[in-house]
């Protein structure tokens, strides 16, 4: 009973309801700052999410031309540097 008490004081306590706002908007406020941070990175996800030792062996098996075998490298030298530009 003695902590439902506290609780309520706590409650009616006007600066203390006013630092757990501010708490609460500097959170969210955060959280959607994080949340598009991420989302920069989603359009890489296929390097953590496809098995990369997978794709190569298709790509191999396809018996891939010169040309194409260029190609794909070129395709990930430059994923690499827009990465590394982030």
């Amino acid at each position: 009973r003695s902590s439902h008490n506290f609780y309520e004081l706590i409650a009616r306590d006007k600066e203390i309801v006013k630092v757990v706002l501010l708490l609460t908007g500097s959170i969210e406020g955060t959280k959607l700052q994080v949340m598009e941070y991420i989302n920069t990175f989603s359009k890489y996800d296929f390097l953590w999410k496809q098995d990369m030792q997978q794709e190569y062996k298709k790509f191999m098996a396809s018996g891939p031309s010169l040309e194409a075998f260029e190609a794909e490298l070129k395709k990930y030298m430059a994923i690499e540097k827009e990465i590394l530009q982030i």
